[in-house]
């Protein structure tokens, strides 16, 4: 059973706003000496000897293999916040997300583009995936780049292999993120959404969703061109989706009948009920 966090203690949470230990060869920063010390082994000594049976991702101490496989493959999550009945694996990513969704507390900016970020660790990865544009993890398949290799693997698991281990209970549809089977949860199953567009009656899954929503939808927000060409979007991933598609000619998704490539995950699943005269994607 899920810990219950009462309203009025969990909005008294605060994030730590700087970490103590700081690795020396890439300045990411811990919490932990213990987390510095297993961060450095398992990726710059690259000594990982425990591996996981079920994904084979590989990790430096027995204790990090058992906590990724309850929040990955078994899905355990102890934690609930009970305004929006969102649960959490651990008690820090509560943490993270009452200060972000509920509080709308995010103190790390970036100097780009003055995005705000509720950890500061996110703010360098942004930094270098879309203002510097490093993403030296490239995909095998379809040759997507990306700027972590979590992110890889995700796009991996999820789009090549089609791996699938979150199961709802309530329509026994499949996902291959436990965030988009929470997602789903809130959206397609909980009629009284506590995020709901006021304009048009939309359920949206997190406040962050209703206020993108609201802004590309309603208020016909386009906050970023393209140098190619005149296209223009709400968001930055939205024109980097738009520059891999259209001008770069990323096509990632294959259909399963025909093998034929398409650039969205959408495109795909309208192509095969169209085509192949089949609902099954």
């Amino acid at each position: 059973m899920a810990s219950y966090i009462p309203p009025h203690f969990a909005f008294k949470i605060q994030i730590e706003m700087s970490s103590k230990f700081s690795c020396e060869i890439c300045q990411k920063t811990f919490a932990r000496n213990y987390n510095l010390k297993s961060h450095i082994k398992t990726v710059h000594q690259k000594l990982n000897p425990h591996q996981c049976e079920i994904c084979h991702k590989i990790f430096g101490d027995i204790a990090t293999l058992k906590r990724h496989a309850n929040m990955v493959h078994k899905n355990i999550k102890p934690f609930q916040f009970e305004i929006c009945s969102q649960t959490f694996s651990q008690r820090v990513y509560l943490k993270t997300h009452v200060n972000a969704v509920h509080e709308n507390l995010k103190p790390f900016k970036c100097d780009f583009c003055h995005k705000t970020f509720c950890q500061k660790g996110n703010v360098q990865k942004h930094i270098k995936a879309v203002h510097e544009k490093l993403k030296p993890h490239q995909c095998d398949v379809c040759y997507m780049s990306f700027g972590q290799k979590t992110n890889l693997q995700q796009h991996v698991h999820t789009v090549h292999e089609k791996v699938k281990l979150f199961k709802c209970e309530l329509c026994d549809k499949n996902f291959g993120l436990s965030g988009s089977l929470n997602y789903h949860l809130n959206v397609i199953h909980n009629e009284s959404s506590n995020f709901q567009c006021q304009i048009c009656k939309k359920n949206c899954g997190h406040n962050g969703e209703l206020k993108r929503h609201i802004q590309m939808v309603h208020e016909k927000k386009k906050n970023f061109k393209c140098d190619l060409c005149e296209y223009s979007v709400f968001s930055h991933s939205d024109l980097r989706r738009h520059i891999e598609i259209v001008h770069e000619k990323l096509k990632p998704f294959k259909c399963v009948l025909c093998h034929k490539m398409f650039g969205r995950n959408h495109d795909v699943k309208n192509h095969i009920k169209k085509a192949h005269n089949s609902s099954k994607c």
